[in-house]
């Protein structure tokens, strides 16, 4: 986290972590290393909001339109 300033707003993606365990821990992990090391007044997040503390930060969270659009089809994903 070098270069970003403590107690400033950061900003984080949860896209690609829902379904898949192991991106979930991955997140996770750095996630929380964030959250100690930075200690944000605000977190942005792209994607769908998942559990997780964000402890006293302010949350804001940005959708995507795209993966929303393709679930409100009831379409998955490719690969």
């Amino acid at each position: 986290f070098d270069g970003i300033a403590i107690g400033e707003t950061v900003a984080i993606s949860t896209i690609g972590t829902r379904k898949n365990g192991y991106a979930r821990h991955l997140w996770e992990r750095g996630a929380t290393a964030m959250m100690e090391q930075l200690q944000p007044s605000t977190v942005l997040v792209y994607g769908q909001p998942v559990p997780f503390d964000f402890g006293s930060a302010e949350v804001r969270y940005y959708s995507n339109e795209i993966t929303e659009k393709l679930h409100s089809y009831g379409r998955k994903r490719s690969v």
